[in-house]
């Protein structure tokens, strides 16, 4: 006998509806995860969450690894003491230049402290903030710091310093280019690293570098004199709003930028000083206006030593930003004071196109304002012609192993302590120093076979 079911078309009706509805909320359930991860992605472009969560997990092993090794294998400390008021003024002044995403020198707030070395020896000092850039001051506690010694005090040899995690100066890499300097005979910065302790509260291993002062011309054997530079502050500001300012607004920022001295309270009754100085004015202004060359602004071979120290680092850049000048009274001419090396220790591509190649539109320069700069050397024959001997002469492995066996056993020790504090990062590579002299050799050899030079 057959049955035959009379609810089975009505069945499969509301079957093909059931299918239909889920079918429709896959579809609606698919658009709105896309959507979650596009708000997601953009927030965390906007936000830098992806960076703000690196930094969380890199602080939590960094604080755990230096409270072990602050407790049992003490190193150099240098111990700061800052009253509440004064405390809550550099949390404000902080503030403000979070809010204006780049701090200019109006927005620096100097607040008195007390400065030790050991808990029995309190000097007196001014603090603040330090900083252009978020790096120094974002993190909650861990703020780059200039500390200014009162009375002629001084420690390890300077009455001026900064200190700074050692991330902002590229962990060893920085304190490795200032061992380079000194092998050239080039005006370097005492850099060492310490454990920082603010109000009891360890902020483990950090930078310190001595400032632009007469304590680094001393250092460095050289005669008191004007330590001049293009000053930035003027860039920071117009690029504070950079979000809704476009590159071509600021462009022109290294020819508005004026020109400055580091210390000018020492020009009071100093009628020397202040004739050597509106002459290195002059100098650098004739330079920038293209009036005056390379060789007639600078010591031309110190400047393309510098140049090519940077290159075989494989820095960034070579920003007009960060680099000062001394006018060597005896000489008349400028002289350069390399400091942020600026080495991209994450990145592995060493083929990246960079601006010690050449300044066409596809290789790397950070902006335009950068390439002006650069071009006023890179225009120059003479200055061209020394700095691709220096280039040949420095990017090669056995002037690196000589360097290198030089600062051999300081290097390690540093290396081990900077890597006791920072398990998970990679401080320093040889390797990678390797590599981008493969690059700077292979670049050079395609050079000569096309018979060009970088432009």
């Amino acid at each position: 006998m057959i049955i035959i079911n009379k609810n089975k078309k009505k069945i499969s009706k509301k079957n093909k509806k059931l299918i239909s509805i889920k079918y429709l909320f896959r579809i609606f359930a698919s658009l709105i995860i896309i959507l979650f991860f596009f708000i997601l992605g953009i927030w965390t472009e906007r936000y830098e969450w992806d960076r703000k969560i690196s930094m969380i997990f890199n602080d939590s092993i960094s604080k755990i690894t230096s409270n072990f090794y602050s407790t049992f294998l003490p190193s150099d400390k240098i111990i700061i003491d800052i009253n509440f008021q004064n405390y809550l003024k550099l949390i404000k002044s902080r503030k403000t230049y979070i809010e204006n995403w780049k701090a200019s020198k109006e927005l620096r707030v100097k607040v008195p402290a007390r400065i030790s070395l050991t808990p029995q020896e309190k000097l007196s000092a001014y603090v603040s903030i330090k900083g252009t850039h978020k790096d120094h001051w974002e993190h909650p506690e861990k703020w780059s710091l200039k500390i200014n010694l009162r009375g002629g005090k001084k420690i390890f040899g300077n009455t001026e310093f900064a200190i700074q995690h050692p991330q902002t100066r590229g962990y060893l890499y920085e304190w490795l280019f200032m061992r380079f300097l000194k092998n050239e005979n080039l005006i370097y910065h005492k850099v060492k690293f310490i454990e920082v302790i603010l109000n009891g509260n360890s902020l483990g291993l950090y930078n310190y570098t001595e400032a632009h002062s007469e304590d680094l011309l001393r250092n460095n054997n050289k005669k008191n004199g004007p330590i001049v530079f293009y000053d930035k502050n003027q860039w920071v500001k117009e690029t504070s709003n950079m979000f809704n300012l476009p590159p071509e607004e600021y462009k022109d920022s290294f020819f508005k930028a004026e020109l400055n001295l580091v210390n000018k309270s020492k020009l009071i009754n100093n009628p020397e000083l202040e004739k050597l100085t509106n002459f290195a004015f002059d100098q650098l202004k004739l330079f920038r206006n293209k009036e005056l060359s390379v060789s007639e602004t600078f010591d031309i071979n110190q400047m393309a030593r510098v140049f090519a120290i940077k290159a075989l680092f494989g820095a960034v850049e070579f920003d007009w930003k960060d680099i000062k000048f001394y006018l060597n009274p005896s000489t008349l001419k400028l002289e350069p004071i390399g400091r942020e090396v600026h080495v991209d220790y994450n990145n592995q591509n060493y083929e990246t196109k960079t601006w010690w190649m050449s300044l066409s539109e596809d290789n790397f320069v950070h902006s335009v304002d950068q390439k002006f700069f650069l071009e006023l050397f890179f225009e120059d024959k003479e200055f061209m012609k020394l700095y691709l001997s220096e280039l040949k002469r420095i990017a090669n492995l056995q002037y690196l192993e000589k360097v290198l066996q030089i600062n051999k056993s300081e290097l390690e020790k540093k290396k081990k302590l900077l890597q006791r504090y920072h398990p998970n990062i990679n401080v320093y590579s040889e390797q990678k120093m390797i590599k981008q002299i493969e690059f700077i050799k292979k670049t050079i050899k395609s050079l000569k076979k096309n018979n060009i030079y970088f432009s």
